[in-house]
């Protein structure tokens, strides 16, 4: 008995988190084989937590709409969103449907997720790229350069494109 709650806990400290923050680490030196494996044990850990009765849609949601099907990410994020509304709610839903294709859709959501004044350098990095979808140039500027400055390292992946976006942008 002793052994399967060890593990049990083992399992449930583990994060899929880190290990897609990990993956993206990995992919930002080169390590893509590396990377590519940290991917897949977030999803079959994500998988194990939901098979326990745990909520994972968010953190699926997230994964889906950067690495997987952008469709499914929108359907997660909904479903979580009538669980329950908070501001990382609403950012995923817009990230969603920004890799969807939604961008009016996407920029709704990005205005729900910053109405509290947020300033979470992904989030605002969202915004930033939503806003640029849309030909709103200096809004996205704006948001991107804030992003930054909230927290330069706030993505391994995504503040290097934010910082490629604000030296091209005109």
């Amino acid at each position: 008995m002793t052994h399967i709650a060890t593990r049990h806990a083992t399992c449930d400290s583990v994060i899929p988190g880190q290990r897609l923050t990990l993956g993206d680490l990995y992919e930002a030196v080169g390590r893509n084989e590396d990377a590519a494996r940290q991917f897949e044990l977030a999803r079959t850990l994500q998988t194990l937590v939901a098979a326990d009765g745990g909520n994972v849609d968010l953190e699926l949601a997230l994964f889906e709409a950067e690495r997987g099907d952008a469709s499914k990410a929108v359907g997660l994020a909904e479903t979580e969103l009538a669980r329950r509304s908070s501001v990382h709610v609403y950012d995923v839903l817009a990230w969603a449907r920004y890799r969807d294709g939604d961008y009016a859709a996407a920029r709704e959501a990005s205005q729900q997720a910053r109405r509290l004044g947020t300033r979470d350098g992904l989030m605002l990095f969202h915004a930033g790229m939503i806003e640029l979808k849309l030909g709103d140039q200096a809004g996205g500027r704006a948001l991107l350069a804030e992003a930054l400055a909230a927290n330069p390292g706030f993505s391994a992946r995504w503040a290097p494109e934010a910082r490629r976006q604000l030296e091209v942008l005109p």
